[in-house]
C-alpha cells in the first residue's frame, strides 16, 4: 500500500515538493490537500480515502490567491477565509462529478501594500492588468485571485492569460462565489458560455452565465453539470494531470 507522502508527492508533482511551499512551509494535509485554511468545519465530513482515489484519475491542481490581505498577514479575516475554503470544497464535488479531481491547494496571498490598485476590480480591463502583472507559478493548473470588489454585474472574469481567472468574494451570497469559482475555472480551462443552439444551453449547466440561469427559474446551486464534451475539453486543456499510480 503506498503511503500518504507516496501520494502526496505525486499530487504535487516531481520527487520534492515544490517552492512554492513557503507557506505554511511545510505540507499539510489539511491545507495542501483537503485545501482548507481554516479548521474543518464542525459537522464537514470529507473522506481523505476518497479524495485521493479521485487523484488516482484525472486532477488538476490549484492556486487560490488573496488579493490585498493586510499587512504582513497571510490571509483575509476568518469569515473570508471560511468562504474561499467553501468555494474549493464545492468545486472539488462539481468537478468530482465529472470524475477530475482538485490536486494540491497552494494558498498564495499579496499583501495590500503591494495589490493596490488591483485589489479593488472595477473592470475587466484592470482584471487581465491584475493578470498580467502578477503570476502563482504555471504548467499544471489553475490559478485563481480573490478580490473583495469586483464592479458592475461581473463576479468574475477569464481574460485571455491561459489557465488564470479573477473571483469576487461575496460575503453576503456564499452560492454566489462557489459557483462563480467552478465556473471561472471552466474558463480557464477554456470552455465558453453556451449559445443558444448548444445542447448544453440548459439552466443545469456550469458554464451558463449566473444572470441566464436565473433568469430561467434555475438555481446555481443545481446549475452544476458539464457535457461529454466540455470534460472532453477539460481532459485535453493541457492543465490536467494524469492519475497518481
Amino acid at each position: 500500500m503506498r503511503t500518504l507522502r507516496q501520494i502526496a508527492t505525486c499530487v504535487f508533482g516531481g520527487g520534492t515538493l515544490p517552492p512554492e511551499l513557503k507557506w505554511p512551509g511545510y505540507l499539510s494535509v489539511t491545507w495542501h490537500i483537503l485545501g482548507f485554511t481554516q479548521s474543518v468545519p464542525e459537522g464537514y465530513t470529507i473522506s481523505l480515502l476518497s479524495l485521493l482515489q479521485l487523484h488516482r484519475g484525472y486532477h488538476f491542481r490549484l492556486n487560490t490567491v488573496r488579493v490585498g490581505t493586510p499587512t504582513d498577514e497571510q490571509l483575509f479575516k476568518p469569515g473570508w477565509e471560511e468562504l474561499i475554503d467553501q468555494a474549493v470544497q464545492r468545486a472539488r464535488q462539481i468537478f468530482a462529478r465529472a470524475e477530475i479531481g482538485v490536486g494540491r491547494v497552494v494558498p498564495y496571498h499579496i499583501p495590500l501594500t503591494e495589490a493596490v490598485p488591483y485589489n479593488v476590480i472595477n473592470t475587466d480591463a484592470e482584471a487581465e492588468a491584475l493578470l498580467d502583472d502578477w503570476s502563482a507559478g504555471g504548467g499544471y493548473g489553475i490559478t485563481v485571485f480573490f478580490v473583495i470588489y469586483y464592479g458592475g454585474t461581473t463576479s468574475g472574469a477569464t481574460p485571455v492569460k491561459d489557465g488564470e481567472s479573477v473571483v469576487e468574494l461575496f460575503v453576503d451570497n456564499p452560492p454566489q462565489t462557489e459557483r462563480t469559482l467552478a465556473h471561472e475555472i471552466g474558463h480557464a480551462f477554456g470552455l465558453g458560455h453556451p449559445d443558444s443552439d448548444d445542447p448544453e444551453f440548459n439552466t443545469s449547466n456550469l458554464m451558463m452565465q449566473s444572470g441566464t440561469v436565473l433568469s430561467k427559474g434555475g438555481s446555481l446551486s443545481t446549475s452544476v453539470d458539464l457535457s461529454w464534451n466540455q470534460t472532453h475539453d477539460i481532459l485535453y486543456s493541457g492543465r490536467i494531470q494524469e492519475g497518481c499510480p
